[in-house]
């Protein structure tokens, strides 16, 4: 007995799209505030075994926690909506983009 053979042929099809999706609004920089007074806001860092890094003005830094009034920052960034994780486990890593 004969197969039939069932030929598909590709179709494209055309679906109109709808307005374009507002851009999402840029979050605020993360507040790091260190225990010699000095303010660093920024948006891309990584904290990794005790240690932020960052890139500031095209400098990379690498400033350990115990410099940081972690209190302060914590508190700095809840006022600006954000909530900074400070890692407990030096296993575990933070990135903020």
């Amino acid at each position: 007995m004969a197969k039939a053979t069932h030929l598909i042929s590709p179709r494209i099809i055309e679906v109109q799209g709808g307005p374009s999706p507002q851009p999402a609004k840029p979050r605020p920089p993360s507040v790091f505030l260190l225990k010699n007074g000095e303010k660093i806001e920024i948006r891309r860092y990584t904290i990794l075994g005790g240690l932020l890094r960052l890139t500031v003005d095209g400098k990379q830094r690498t400033i350990p926690l115990t410099d940081l009034d972690l209190k302060a920052s914590t508190t700095a960034n809840q006022e600006h909506g954000i909530n900074l994780k400070i890692p407990t486990n030096p296993n575990e890593i933070v990135m903020g983009f």
